[in-house]
């Protein structure tokens, strides 16, 4: 599925759900790789709301846990820009 496709055509109709693709995500990429293909999710999917990031399927024993803290630091930083979520002031 089209990530851009799946926003122009149901992100005013519906929450989406996930993106954080345990095989295309968390498995093939690292490091600044795996920063790339969440920052590129959330430009997609944040803007005008209706986008609760998550994994898309259970976290499998195989997934290195730091690629994991490193992928929801990383959302705690982009979700802000969003709106997505409150910071303390």
């Amino acid at each position: 599925m089209d990530p851009q496709t799946i926003k122009n055509t149901y992100g005013d109709k519906i929450a989406i759900y996930g993106s954080l693709d345990v095989i295309d995500g968390l498995l093939a990429y690292d490091g600044e790789e795996l920063d790339e293909y969440i920052t590129q999710r959330f430009a997609i999917y944040a803007p005008g709301g209706g986008f609760i990031y998550n994994g898309g399927h259970f976290i499998q024993p195989d997934i290195p846990p730091m690629r994991l803290v490193r992928a929801y630091r990383l959302v705690n930083q982009l979700a802000p820009q969003y709106g997505t979520l409150r910071t303390e002031s």
